[in-house]
């Protein structure tokens, strides 16, 4: 199930600000990096802002274990190249991401 009882995401990941975001219980998927395995149940469409690299406008698909910790990202060039990934690689449904606002920042 996509979004149940997730814990929110961060308004920030590793400086980048969140703009919308998805969870579950069981992962997308895991990363095996080194014999520590990392499991993927997060995800997040996040952007740098405001700064003189190039890089720091483009928008990342970051992966997140259940803490939130960004252990994967994939560049995008917009917010639905972003969820065609997570489609395409992942299985995550279009309509199941999660905007961020005051709403839900208020709710952590």
């Amino acid at each position: 199930m996509v979004n149940s009882s997730r814990r929110l995401p961060p308004l920030m990941l590793d400086g980048a600000h969140v703009i919308e975001w998805v969870g579950r219980d069981e992962p997308f998927y895991e990363l095996d990096e080194g014999g520590l395995r990392h499991r993927i149940s997060n995800l997040a469409i996040a952007q740098y802002r405001g700064g003189q690299w190039e890089w720091e406008n483009t928008l990342y698909l970051f992966g997140c274990d259940a803490e939130w910790e960004v252990q994967s990202d994939i560049d995008c060039v917009s917010i639905n190249d972003a969820k065609r990934t997570a489609l395409y690689s992942h299985a995550v449904p279009i309509d199941s991401w999660q905007p961020m606002s005051c709403e839900t920042d208020g709710l952590r």
